[in-house]
């Protein structure tokens, strides 16, 4: 698919937005469980608990497996490491596990579906000025819907984004960007992700601007070398600029 050209009659592109760890700091989230939960596993393990390295490390070769398994959006997922990973620790040591650590490990790990996720500095004051400049802001994410719309709204953005606007998709942003982009109506996909953000704007011939977390997780990162070129900047405060920039006809440098 060709790139378009125009940014539409308004000379505002449509932008899309990702959540997680774009506008509401997620990882920093999940961070925050896991050395909860680690916590819990070294007490419950005593003298024969591995290192906090060592459990942590095991976890992700845990989860990592259970998303082939279980699904990348399936809420139970991140718990059920969790657990699996205690009671492999306990295998290893010869021990049997307690069923009230297994209880704690699910309910403290299940606090990512339900504590507030807040929005990263600069998020809040950005959608202020689009929105006050015309802008209709779409959010594209990945994940179950129900969930991704109560972490939506606890965030305190919701207001936003109009409800027909928030879109969670249990797989590639590509073919929602697309179907976007068929308004004749340029693109402008806004992600921390260089794999499900900016590799699927690209793929589609639309434009992206790449804010990247402070946590950088291996499931988002990709091969860019072989792709069109893409806005980057440093924090999500300088997307306004950049889209001032596209709505002139300015095209992002290969640098």
């Amino acid at each position: 698919m060709g790139r378009k050209n125009t940014s539409g009659s308004l000379g505002n592109p449509e932008i899309v937005f990702d959540f997680d760890d774009t506008l509401s700091s997620t990882s920093a989230l999940y961070v925050r469980v896991a050395l909860e939960c680690t916590l819990l596993i070294v007490r419950a393990l005593g003298w024969h608990t591995p290192s906090a390295k060592e459990i942590l490390a095991l976890h992700k070769e845990i989860d990592f497996g259970l998303m082939k398994t279980m699904g990348f959006t399936n809420t139970c997922r991140y718990a059920a490491g969790w657990v699996r990973t205690y009671e492999a620790l306990c295998d290893r040591a010869g021990l049997s596990s307690e069923p009230e650590v297994v209880r704690q490990l699910s309910e403290m790990a299940g606090r990512v579906w339900t504590q507030p996720y807040m929005p990263v500095p600069g998020a809040i004051e950005v959608l202020e000025e689009l929105c006050s400049s015309g802008y209709r802001p779409w959010l594209l994410t990945v994940g179950k819907d129900g969930a991704q719309r109560r972490k939506v709204e606890s965030s305190g953005l919701g207001r936003f984004f109009e409800p027909e606007r928030i879109i969670a998709v249990e797989g590639r942003k590509g073919d929602v960007l697309a179907c976007l982009a068929e308004r004749d109506r340029l693109v402008v996909m806004v992600g921390n992700s260089l794999k499900s953000d900016i590799l699927e704007a690209l793929r589609v011939g639309q434009q992206a601007i790449h804010v990247p977390c402070s946590i950088e997780w291996e499931f988002d990162r990709a091969d860019m070398s072989q792709l069109p070129p893409y806005w980057r900047v440093s924090t999500i405060r300088e997307v306004p600029d950049i889209l001032r920039r596209i709505a002139l006809g300015e095209q992002p440098s290969s640098s």
